[in-house]
């Protein structure tokens, strides 16, 4: 059976919402499975290294 996930986008910032945005984001970019981009030092390969990699 085919899985399949569908995450609500977070709130927008508006200055008076931090709190629960950051909240909200962090779910949505957990959910999404991108959030060690934003814990780990993470570093972008060259585009050239990608292009070599979908080959």
């Amino acid at each position: 059976m085919e899985e399949s996930s569908l995450t609500a986008a977070p709130s927008i910032l508006d200055g008076d919402n931090y709190e629960t945005w950051a909240v909200r984001m962090t779910i949505h970019l957990q959910a999404l499975d991108v959030w060690e981009v934003v814990e780990e030092n993470y570093e972008v390969p060259p585009l050239g290294a990608i292009q070599l990699w979908l080959k």
